[in-house]
C-alpha cells in the first residue's frame, strides 16, 4: 500500500447548530433551566429548595449540558 492510498484523517468541524437533535436538546434544556430558576426565585426557603431531592435531580440533569457546552467552546482554544 502506497502512502497516497492511505485514507487521510482530518479533523472534521461539526456545525452543531444544524443538527436537529442538538437544537431540540438546547431548547429543552433552556426551557428546563428557566423553569428551574423561576421555581428557585419563587421559593420562600432557598435552603429547603436546595435540599429537596427532586431539585437536586433537576440540577444533575441540567449541569452536564452546560459542562459539555463549555468544554466544546474551550476545546478550540
Amino acid at each position: 500500500m502506497r502512502f497516497e492510498e492511505v485514507p487521510k484523517f482530518e479533523k472534521v468541524c461539526v456545525n452543531f447548530a444544524q443538527d436537529p437533535f442538538y437544537i431540540v436538546e438546547t431548547i429543552c434544556v433552556a426551557w428546563f433551566s428557566v423553569e428551574f430558576i423561576v421555581r428557585l426565585v419563587a421559593s420562600p426557603s432557598k435552603r429547603q429548595f436546595g435540599l429537596d431531592i427532586m431539585n437536586i435531580f433537576d440540577v444533575l440533569a441540567i449541569v452536564p449540558y452546560f459542562v459539555v457546552l463549555i468544554v466544546q467552546q474551550t476545546e478550540g482554544n
